[in-house]
């Protein structure tokens, strides 16, 4: 599910939004069929990237929120911003 999320960056990186897009899916689905919370928060995060390359703002908005808000719900910590 990895891979799948660093190859739609690249493609994201090249300008590829098609296949970027189904990678994350790839991805996303990945993560949700083996239970792999960290996965899925990453694949979150990922759509939040392809909807600001597509400047969605709003979309973008409210996928980092999501993915802001499932790291809470994991008990997640971040260290402090330096």
């Amino acid at each position: 599910a990895y891979t799948s999320i660093t190859a739609g960056s690249l493609a994201l990186h090249d300008n590829n939004v098609q296949e970027a897009r189904a990678l994350y899916q790839e991805s996303l689905s990945l993560s949700q069929q083996v239970g792999d919370k960290w996965g899925v928060i990453a694949a979150v995060g990922a759509f939040a990237d392809l909807a600001r390359h597509e400047k969605d703002w709003p979309r973008a908005a409210q996928l980092y929120a999501g993915e802001k808000a499932l790291q809470n719900a994991i008990g997640a910590v971040l260290p402090p911003f330096k």
